[in-house]
């Protein structure tokens, strides 16, 4: 194949150079590729950044076999971890806020805004205006104007499965919040995570 691509393609010019936001991405995959073999690279990259690309076939029938493919699915639940992280972290800085804020941004290069991911640091984002500015925004309401700017931003969200069950499940989550608040944590945990099981079956 080299020797047809060597026939072929005589000489390359380069007539321009920009930087594209995929540039952080390819520079996070190959810094994991460099100190991290097979498969261990390969786990990172998808529970880090979502990138199940890299992926041998063997592999990926593997997770498929054993039912661990759903945690290679980046989700807002990542975005939730790493926020109370950042949190934790900053909570003594003054900038807490502006900085988690961009190192969320600069997530979401990274895991080339999927939707679910989109969707939670854009909650985030509004529920520090919210704060800021004393808005009064109730979270469902936050809901609402997070996927009505995920819609204007991309009308092809609506149809990406990812994009629907990650509305449902966090309109779900604050839907029941309120109602169930009162019960032990095992409780809430069994009656939310019925409830969205119940209601993402259809999809």
């Amino acid at each position: 194949i080299r020797s047809i691509y060597n026939k072929i393609i005589k000489f390359i010019v380069k007539i321009k150079k920009r930087f594209s936001y995929l540039y952080l991405r390819e520079l996070m995959t190959s810094y994991i590729d460099k100190f991290f073999s097979e498969p261990g690279n390969m786990i990172i990259k998808g529970l880090v950044i979502g990138d199940s690309k890299s992926f041998t076939l063997d592999f990926a029938s593997d997770l498929r076999i054993n039912g661990t493919s759903h945690l290679f699915a980046i989700s807002g639940a990542h975005v939730n971890i790493i926020t109370y992280f950042l949190i934790k972290v900053f909570a003594r800085s003054k900038y807490q806020d502006k900085i988690v804020s961009s190192l969320l941004i600069i997530y979401l290069f990274l895991t080339n805004f999927l939707p679910s991911v989109l969707r939670a640091v854009i909650m985030y984002l509004l529920h520090i205006l919210n704060k800021k500015y004393q808005l009064h925004f109730k979270t469902l309401d936050l809901l609402a104007i997070a996927f009505i700017l995920m819609i204007i931003i991309n009308p092809f969200y609506f149809l990406n499965l990812s994009f629907q069950l990650s509305f449902i499940v966090t309109a779900i989550i604050i839907l029941l919040a309120s109602l169930i608040k009162d019960k032990s944590s095992l409780i809430q945990t069994v009656i939310i995570s019925t409830a969205a099981v119940i209601a993402t079956l259809p999809i």
